[in-house]
Parts: structure tokens; C-alpha cells; sequence
């Protein structure tokens, strides 16, 4: 991570910027409602989720959970992840249609 900072009234502001970003473009299976997972960069700091086409999206980091503990991200949104350290983990998703692509944006 690269850091810079700001001073001002005796207040001083570190931030630290992202040192990579990589993209993804998964297909999910020709099976909608099945799960299927992508494995992220260590010491992910943002992720962004979204599905290229009208599908609704289902996510989670616990194999096998993509179907009864998940988070939804509804058809034309975004969810964005900000401010975390995902030291190292697999993303497990399903999709309510067939052969989505899920963009998936990571910053480390």
C-alpha cells in the first residue's frame, strides 16, 4: 500500500491506496441456482460484485452457503466492499439464471 497524508488544524489523515486491482469475469454454470466460486488475492482492501446481465446474484465466504446464508445483490446493482482485509478467502456465488457473467472488481 502506498500512503500519503494531510494535515490540517493540527489533525493529520493517512490514507493508504490500493497497490493492484484485478478483475474477474466469471460465467456461472449453464445451471441456474448453482454454486460456483472464485478465489481472491490476499489482502483484498475493496471488492466490487455485480452481475452483467439481469440475473440476481447470491454471495458468500462459506462454501456451500450460497443458497441459505447469503448476501443478495439484485439484478442492475452493485455491492462494493470497502475498508476490510480479506487475508485470503474463496467468494462462493450462484446466480438465478443461466450462464450470467459476474464481474467482480478486487483492490489490494
Amino acid at each position: 500500500m502506498a500512503n500519503f497524508g494531510h494535515t490540517s488544524r493540527n489533525v493529520t489523515t493517512t490514507f493508504a491506496l490500493p497497490n493492484s486491482h484485478k478483475v474477474y469475469n466469471i460465467t456461472s454454470p449453464g445451471t441456474a441456482n448453482t454454486e460456483f466460486s472464485q478465489v481472491l488475492t490476499g489482502h483484498v482492501k475493496k471488492l466490487i460484485i455485480r452481475v452483467r446481465g439481469l440475473a440476481k446474484l447470491q454471495y458468500t465466504f462459506t462454501a456451500l452457503e450460497s443458497g441459505t446464508k447469503f448476501i443478495t445483490v439484485r439484478a442492475a446493482t452493485v455491492q462494493a466492499i470497502d475498508g476490510v482485509d480479506i487475508i485470503s478467502g474463496t467468494i462462493y456465488m450462484q446466480v438465478n439464471a443461466i450462464s450470467q457473467v459476474v464481474e467482480i472488481e478486487e483492490w489490494t
